[in-house]
């Protein structure tokens, strides 16, 4: 009786935490800011976490608080500025003594004005030529006109400068197209949604080769990033319309690069990974893990993955002072990687202070986690975050061997953000070819975004260059990590 009461507490704990994170993920915070300090640490890392605190007091300067100073921010410089000059009455310069005042100064202030949207029709005019004394004047061969210039898209109504205006509203601010029809409907303006996809669509299959590019630029980096997120897709051969298919995004420092799949299996990275020399991080999916032994890649995790572990376990599980601790240890890793950056410390420094500093307090929480391993009941959610904790161990250690390998896949998450919000606009790709334009499009402004481009002055940029461009060469000095951002104004 008494074993048949234990299960059932431990099964109805099990659905307690069930019901309670699936609240959380439909009416919960999706904050994950670090849980406050506690006094203990672990009982074995005591001792590193004094030395931690006193090297941290004597080695850095206390953080304070800073009042920002009053007053709106100033325009930027590069904005043009229209000066609007303001008048007094004569009869008010008569001062009360009966003297004339004089000009001793001004005041100035600045309003921003906003001009709608303006639109300009392109009129293209080709001059003809013919020998009005040649009896072969009117035979079309005999008749010159100047040719068109290169175009981004030819026999569509499409400049650069409007392309680029469209996909921006799209795929950087989230207005579908649809929505974007109307909003050129009240300029008197009529372009269908289905012509804005055409245009997208058009693009891809004329320039489907600076994906190829951004691939090849991409597996040269010493560390690459890798997350997915689902996405419907239309149309899918052999598929019904409600499977999910997924968005998969990859970044290096420079390189953002996303790739539309049917499946989440990574085993379409096996040929394109076999050159890679470098170090890839990702989440606790499985598949890398595949994917990574098959071609022989270090393979690092992500221990934001893993705090988020002991978040969720303390937020639908019983109250844990011992998931407390472990929250706390992991931001003691991030506040020296917060040091390292406030002091620009060199790859050299950084590594000795992860190794110095962070190494220790990682052993101490793994070696904490193995003990506490065997002492929590297996349906609870804080077995489940020591468990994926300690089957990362060796991914996680990673890190502390290389500066070049971040604690987390922080960069990629961000990256393939913009996506997210957009998809709970536009809802779905109408088929597999539109996600795959959609995928080198979010490639192209997501990767100009991470080298201080402004995505729409980028893709107007590249949309005016690439007609122009006649090999895979030129095509790759275009991408946004090969030039120098132009100074605005």
């Amino acid at each position: 009786m008494q074993r048949y009461i234990a299960q059932k507490d431990s099964e109805i704990e099990s659905l307690r935490y069930l019901v309670s994170y699936l609240k959380g993920l439909k009416f919960g915070r999706k904050s994950e800011k670090g849980q406050p300090q506690v006094e203990k640490l672990f009982d074995e890392a005591e001792a590193i976490a004094a030395d931690a605190t006193k090297a941290k007091q004597s080695e850095t300067q206390v953080r304070t608080h800073r009042r920002k100073p009053g007053g709106r921010n100033p325009f930027p410089d590069h904005i043009p500025r229209e000066e609007i000059h303001h008048k007094i009455k004569e009869s008010d310069l008569r001062c009360a003594c009966g003297a004339e005042m004089e000009k001793i100064g001004e005041e100035t202030s600045e309003k921003l004005e906003i001009v709608p949207m303006k639109i300009l029709v392109h009129r293209h005019i080709r001059p003809k030529f013919g020998c009005k004394a040649c009896s072969n004047a009117k035979q079309a061969s005999e008749i010159k006109i100047a040719p068109p210039a290169p175009e981004i898209l030819p026999k569509s109504i499409a400049t650069a400068g409007l392309f680029a205006h469209v996909l921006t509203n799209k795929f950087c601010d989230h207005i579908p197209y649809y929505r974007q029809e109307k909003i050129f409907q009240r300029h008197d303006i009529d372009i269908h949604a289905a012509n804005l996809s055409n245009w997208q669509i058009q693009f891809y299959e004329r320039f489907d080769r600076l994906e190829k590019i951004l691939w090849q630029d991409l597996l040269q980096s010493k560390v690459i990033l890798a997350d997915e997120t689902p996405l419907q897709v239309l149309r899918e051969q052999n598929r019904q319309n409600d499977q999910k298919s997924y968005m998969f995004a990859f970044a290096s420092k420079e390189i953002h690069l996303f790739q539309y799949r049917e499946t989440r299996s990574a085993n379409f990275l096996s040929e394109r990974f076999q050159e890679f020399t470098g170090t890839l991080v990702t989440d606790g999916f499985k598949s890398y893990d595949a994917l990574c032994r098959e071609a022989k890649i270090p393979h690092a995790a992500c221990w934001v993955h893993t705090r988020r572990k002991f978040i969720e376990a303390n937020k639908h599980g019983p109250p844990s002072e011992f998931a407390t601790e472990v929250l706390t240890a992991i931001n003691m890793l991030y506040e020296n990687e917060r040091i390292a950056r406030e002091q620009k410390l060199s790859a050299e420094d950084h590594l000795k202070l992860r190794l110095k500093k962070s190494l220790p307090i990682a052993s101490a929480i793994f070696e904490r986690l193995r003990a506490k391993s065997g002492q929590t009941p297996p349906t609870l959610p804080l077995s489940n975050a020591i468990q994926y904790a300690l089957g990362q161990e060796e991914k996680l250690r990673l890190c502390f061997s290389d500066v070049s390998i971040p604690l987390d896949t922080n960069a990629v998450e961000n990256a393939i953000r913009p996506f997210v919000i957009g998809r709970k606009n536009w809802l779905f790709s109408g088929s597999p070819r539109g996600a795959d334009s959609s995928a080198l499009i979010y490639s192209l402004i997501e990767t100009a975004k991470a080298n201080k481009w402004e995505p729409n002055a980028y893709l107007k940029f590249l949309f005016e260059k690439l007609p122009l461009c006649n090999s895979e060469a030129e095509m790759r000095d275009l991408m946004p990590y090969r030039i120098a951002v132009p100074v605005v104004g």
